[in-house]
């Protein structure tokens, strides 16, 4: 014995079609629909400027020795003076469309990510070269090994 579904959806839409046919129905006047709904004006509310949200991205603190996920938190981002010109930071906002895939032969030099300044380097180098090394400890060697690094010649 097959009950079926009720017959009841195809009586709604019998009894519904006549009504939305209706030339003078609410729907279809546009007009009265205008006058019927009142919305407020406020002028001023388009010239507010809402302040943006600071730059912010989602860090996660891990336990160093483990690496296990500690807890998350919001860092604040300086991308907003990263641009293509200056940065090749994958965290920046890109750029215009016409530069395409070549970028802008006005692009700014910069040390890329990692690399210390030229003037820095010197700097390094020149205080390893201060260090005074002992003639005794210039040789180091593990017991093990025949032979071992000579520092003299730093």
């Amino acid at each position: 014995f097959d009950v079926g579904l009720p017959p009841v959806s195809g009586e709604i839409s019998e009894l519904l079609e006549p009504y939305l046919r209706l030339e003078d129905h609410p729907l279809h006047s546009f007009r009265q629909n205008v006058t019927s709904v009142k919305c407020p004006r406020d002028v001023k509310s388009l010239l507010e400027v809402n302040a943006t949200q600071l730059p912010l991205i989602i860090k996660v603190k891990r336990n160093p020795a483990t690496g296990q996920l500690i807890s998350y938190y919001e860092a604040e981002t300086s991308s907003n003076v990263e641009t293509p010109h200056n940065s090749l930071s994958l965290n920046r906002a890109p750029g215009r469309k016409t530069d395409g895939l070549k970028g802008s032969s006005a692009n700014l030099p910069f040390w890329p990510g990692g690399f210390d300044e030229e003037k820095k380097l010197r700097e390094a180098t020149n205080k390893l070269g201060a260090l005074e090394i002992d003639k005794d400890e210039a040789e180091l060697f593990h017991e093990l090994f025949e032979k071992g690094k000579d520092l003299t010649i730093l």
